[in-house]
């Protein structure tokens, strides 16, 4: 899976948060492994190991990388699911905090996390924006 959007930079998502290339460019490692859903440790537990991040790059105001889906337990149901049409995407489990204008302050990335895509917070904030404009062009 080629040029999969982790971060979307320099919006704000339904959490409220706001991701910048200048807080990501010292944070991101080179790859990263994941699992299925959120989770809320600071380790990966390689019982849950879906799937592995690679190739991570910055592009047109995005945090992008390749994900590889690794022949595990996980990993073999989470490619079943994504056969069978259930769209995921990969969305980082860090630590740090948020500031009051909403900024992300990171100190470290743990992983990039496969979520289903309807319960993604920018995927969510761009169906509301879509939602609104298509009544606004209904009253015009």
């Amino acid at each position: 899976m080629l040029n999969q959007v982790l971060i979307p930079l320099n919006i704000r998502n339904k959490n409220n948060r706001i991701y910048t290339y200048n807080e990501l460019k010292d944070k991101v490692n080179s790859e990263y492994y994941g699992q299925i859903g959120f989770d809320d440790n600071t380790e990966i537990s390689l019982s849950n190991i879906s799937h592995q991040v690679l190739n991570i790059r910055f592009e047109n105001n995005k945090l992008i990388g390749d994900v590889k889906i690794l022949n595990t337990e996980k990993g073999k149901i989470l490619n079943n699911l994504i056969k069978s049409g259930i769209e995921y995407v990969f969305r980082p489990r860090s630590l740090g905090s948020i500031s009051e204008d909403g900024y992300a302050k990171i100190d470290m990335i743990v992983s990039f996390d496969a979520i289903l895509l309807k319960e993604d917070t920018f995927f969510s904030l761009k169906n509301e924006r879509k939602k609104k404009l298509e009544k606004l062009s209904k009253i015009w």
